[in-house]
């Protein structure tokens, strides 16, 4: 069965008709995050009501992190974010019970970890991201000096490599330092959406040298509650993440109001 994604922008935007979309929609702990992290007075009302509609609208929530499915995919059951669901839940449960933003941010102090922990993870990755696309646009500047054709070029099984890498040299360097090429032949094919996602992301801006939008990484993340093997289509107003996707064999998306016109 078909099966729809809504990512934070969506739910948002559904907020007051999830319940009627229940079924046949999912969305994920990454999306509580972001809504949860971006929380501030102005913003208290809307965010507050969109977690409330979600929580009562019977929903499906992955909560799963997205570098718990990127490690699932390898089949390495570690969480190492340093925060957990329960955490988030717990966070989100507060701003349910709150009555107004002051009433919130004094729950929150009581909490451990509390939002300050998400709003410091949600602006890491961001950051961390943006500081590894300049570096691969400047590997990219430095090549064409001597090649004015020179590209990063997207293929699928550097991305899975590079994966493996990253969790055996940086991630989880303790257990899996120098296993990379074992770790790699245990890819299962699960985020093979997201790969491609990031990968194409990388060669649509990085050659040409574009600077990158704060949330961008967090866009592409969303993509690995895409699982592969299912028929899924991705929700969500992201032009650039959707156009992506698109140019994707057997992956697809609608934008909210195509969304709503079909499902309603």
């Amino acid at each position: 069965m078909k099966k729809y994604y809504l990512d934070t922008v969506a739910v948002r935007r559904l907020s007051k008709v999830l319940a009627n979309c229940a079924r046949t929609s999912y969305t994920s702990v990454f999306t509580v995050l972001e809504l949860l992290s971006g929380i501030s007075e102005d913003q208290y009302s809307a965010r507050k009501a969109a977690l409330t509609n979600l929580f009562n609208s019977g929903m499906e929530i992955d909560w799963r992190m997205p570098m718990e499915i990127i490690l699932e995919s390898f089949k390495i059951n570690e969480r190492p974010d340093g925060i957990s669901a329960d955490d988030i839940k717990k966070i989100a449960n507060e701003l349910i019970a709150s009555s107004s933003y002051k009433d919130f941010v004094e729950r929150n102090k009581m909490l451990q970890p509390n939002i300050n922990l998400l709003t410091f993870f949600d602006q890491r990755l961001s950051a961390e991201f943006k500081k590894v696309f300049s570096e691969k646009t400047s590997d990219i500047r430095k090549a064409r000096t001597v090649d004015t054709e020179a590209k990063f070029r997207p293929i699928n099984e550097k991305g899975i490599h590079a994966l493996a890498e990253f969790i055996c040299q940086k991630l989880l360097p303790t257990k899996f330092a120098g296993r990379s090429d074992e770790v790699k032949k245990n890819y299962n094919e699960s985020i093979d959406r997201f790969i491609e996602v990031w990968l194409r992301y990388y060669d649509a801006n990085a050659n040409r040298l574009n600077e990158v939008s704060t949330n961008d990484w967090a866009d592409v993340l969303h993509t690995t509650y895409l699982d592969s093997k299912l028929d899924i289509v991705f929700v969500s107003d992201d032009k650039k993440i959707r156009a992506l996707l698109n140019a994707l064999l057997h992956s697809s998306s609608l934008s909210v109001d195509e969304f709503k016109r079909s499902a309603f």
